[in-house]
């Protein structure tokens, strides 16, 4: 050990520590480190403590980011723990067995899961010890949490990480948010439930102050008609927030769909919920009668006020109807037609509001590179989705 006065000062001390850790020392540098073996090791375990510390501290966070806050604390466990390995080596000990990551293990309880599949949440039942594989016992659970009964429909079973498949069903979330938000916080659910019920609270906040536009959507055409709906959704949403959400999600989440990539199902479950329950709020309020016959771009408008409840209606008769009404509404790739309408926040009065075709198709290349990994979830500096302001209406959320 090197006299007192030639002591690396605490703070340089410190910063080497950590830049051993991060893995940015030079050799001269963990040398000056070695040269006080034991005060290093001192420091590495007292980083240690400070993970530990921190695990247990965000094993008491309640809200979404919990999942991330642990994972961040376990790696800086990890880190150290890998730098007390490096240690060991160069005095010559003996590394510690690795853990055995079944010893010990306390097993996983079986409990009601959610998985997340384009408008549609897929259920089943599963732990480490248990899985259910009759559809028979997964409506009894069903029941048991009070869920709607009439509104399942057969799904493929979904394959465990061991290879063992759970029995799943399937309904529309329109039929079932009611149901997940009263659960947010039921901890007899999973957690992958939980989390759909906790996204579908944050777009009920969304709806509560506003931040939603009805879009019209051009379903399908045929020969001198079309079919159309309303779809609602989310506008001045802060992404830093949807990151967050789409840290926070449990792997779970993705069982049932294993091609979603984290922050793409995000924004698909919260488009989906918030126009679930507009959708539904919609559809208690009467409504006066579309046109029987929609041949103008003002029938189109007065149907479109008059569906805003999601139900798809059929516009244009003939070909000098259909090109009235197509004349006010473009098409994008895949049959979605949208036209632009100024400030969509605030839809002018009579006329549909839609979403720009571009901003629609920018919005599906965007998705396409998530899927692919050529793009990161946005963070406080990172422009929104729609290449601006994180909170920029419109285009933002693939449907």
């Amino acid at each position: 050990m090197p006299p007192v006065d030639e002591r690396l000062p605490d703070d340089a001390f410190s910063a080497l520590v950590d830049a051993e850790i991060e893995g940015r020392a030079s050799e001269e540098q963990i040398a000056a480190l070695f040269a006080e073996a034991r005060r290093w090791r001192r420091a590495l375990y007292d980083r240690l403590d400070e993970a530990d510390d921190g695990v247990e501290r965000a094993k008491r966070i309640k809200g979404p980011e919990r999942a991330q806050v642990l994972r961040d604390f376990e790696s800086i466990g990890d880190e150290v723990d890998a730098a007390l390995d490096r240690l060991d080596i160069r005095e010559g000990r003996e590394l510690p067995e690795p853990d055995d990551p079944t010893a010990g293990a306390e097993p996983v309880e079986a409990r009601l899961q959610a998985s997340w599949s384009p408008s549609q949440v897929v259920v089943w039942f599963a732990g480490s010890e248990e899985a259910l594989g009759d559809k028979a016992g997964l409506s009894k659970v069903l029941s048991e949490f009070g869920a709607p009964s009439d509104v399942w429909s057969d799904h493929d079973p979904v394959v465990l990480p061991d290879d063992r498949k759970a029995a799943a069903l399937a309904a529309p979330i329109e039929d079932v948010i009611g149901w997940l938000l009263g659960h947010a916080d039921d901890d007899r659910l999973g957690a992958s439930a939980r989390w759909l019920g906790q996204l579908g609270l944050f777009g009920v906040g969304l709806v509560a102050r506003g931040s939603m536009v009805p879009l019209l959507r051009h379903r399908h055409r045929t020969e001198g008609t079309g079919t159309f709906a309303v779809r609602w959704h989310p506008v001045l949403v802060d992404e830093r927030t949807v990151a967050t959400f789409a840290k926070a999600a449990p792997a779970t989440v993705f069982m049932a769909n294993p091609r979603l990539d984290a922050l793409s199902a995000t924004r698909s479950a919260l488009v989906a919920a918030v126009n679930a329950v507009c959708v539904q709020a919609a559809s208690r309020i009467e409504a006066p009668a579309p046109p029987p016959r929609l041949t103008s771009a003002t029938d189109l408008a007065e149907a479109y006020l008059g569906r805003l409840d999601g139900s798809s209606f059929r516009a244009g008769g003939s070909r000098s109807g259909a090109r009235a009404v197509h004349g006010r509404v473009g098409t994008t790739r895949g049959g979605t037609s949208v036209a632009p309408c100024g400030d969509t926040a605030r839809p002018a009065r009579g006329r549909p509001c839609v979403a720009p075709a571009g901003a629609r198709s920018r919005s599906r290349r965007r998705a396409d590179a998530d899927r692919q990994g050529d793009r990161v979830a946005p963070g406080p500096d990172t422009p929104g989705p729609t290449g601006g302001r994180p909170d920029a209406p419109n285009g933002s959320y693939p449907s």
